[in-house]
């Protein structure tokens, strides 16, 4: 067949499914793969959507990278020098004299 990018052997749908996968391994979402694919259902969908753990090795650092983001975003409130009640307590002596 000219022109055709399959070679002797290799059936378009495998073609298909490696192009798929190789889509959801860079980080299409269900939706993404269906508009990709021309599917209505998302069961369609998720057939490319395998896990690996290489994959899975990948999410973890992402998330891992997100909360310690997070974490340095936040600040340790400051807190005053002395328990609450110590503070309490100097207050009344003050207010007493």
């Amino acid at each position: 067949m000219p022109g055709s990018v399959t070679r002797p052997g290799t059936a378009a749908a495998y073609l298909r499914h490696t192009g798929n996968q190789f889509t959801a391994d860079a980080g299409a979402n269900p939706k993404e793969l269906m508009a990709r694919m021309g599917h209505d259902s998302p069961r369609a969908a998720l057939i490319y959507l395998h896990s690996s753990g290489e994959r899975q090795r990948t999410l973890a650092d992402a998330v891992s990278k997100a909360a310690r983001a997070e974490l340095s975003k936040s600040k340790k409130p400051k807190v005053a020098k002395g328990s609450g009640t110590r503070r309490a307590r100097n207050h009344d002596d003050r207010s007493k004299n």
